[in-house]
């Protein structure tokens, strides 16, 4: 009996595998960007509880890659807020108050694809978003200031999604910002 299921677990064909190219390299950079903003974002909520908010970005990374945090594939960059892969350079933007975080990806060479934004911020503005922004061409598209109005990016010629796993609603957002707010006042 096990070994019939031994035999039928190796003859089950694997899954396809893209061409290496734009598209597949894209899809890559895009899971390396929401893995970081999640995973930062959550990172960056877990020690304004434990009263030991990271102040810098620096702060947050060395810490994100203290915990082995990092996703496969990503590692620390020389410069300060920056990580890299093999198909990208990956900038972080870190707001402690109201918290927001940004990943920006840019591709190491055309084949890489175009430059990519994730984006987990709070407060009560239309600003508050868990956003995706993938630029439209891959070269001569200028950067999104730091957690530039959505509008205003989708204005630079970038597609703007919200992240599919769950977007958050500006009430919702206030919310979280509030109690991050007085969880932070009472310790």
């Amino acid at each position: 009996m096990v070994e019939t299921a031994a035999a039928q677990l190796q003859t089950v064909p694997s899954a396809p595998v893209l061409p290496d190219g734009e598209v597949e390299r894209t899809a890559a950079r895009v899971r390396e960007v929401l893995a970081l903003v999640v995973g930062l974002t959550l990172l960056s909520v877990n020690e304004a509880i434990a009263r030991r908010p990271a102040v810098s970005v620096a702060g947050l990374l060395d810490r994100f890659a203290t915990n082995g945090l990092l996703p496969p594939g990503v590692r620390k960059h020389t410069a300060s807020g920056v990580l890299e892969s093999d198909h990208a350079v990956i900038y972080v933007r870190y707001r402690i108050e109201p918290l927001a975080i940004e990943i920006v990806s840019i591709g190491r060479e055309p084949k890489d694809g175009p430059p990519i934004v994730g984006r987990i911020a709070t407060g009560g503005d239309e600003n508050a978003s868990a956003m995706l922004f993938i630029a439209r061409q891959i070269n001569g598209v200028p950067l999104p200031e730091p957690f530039a109005p959505g509008a205003q990016i989708a204005a630079m010629n970038w597609s703007v999604e919200p992240l599919r796993e769950r977007a958050f609603s500006p009430q919702e957002l206030e919310q979280i910002n509030g109690w991050l707010h007085s969880q932070s006042r009472e310790k």
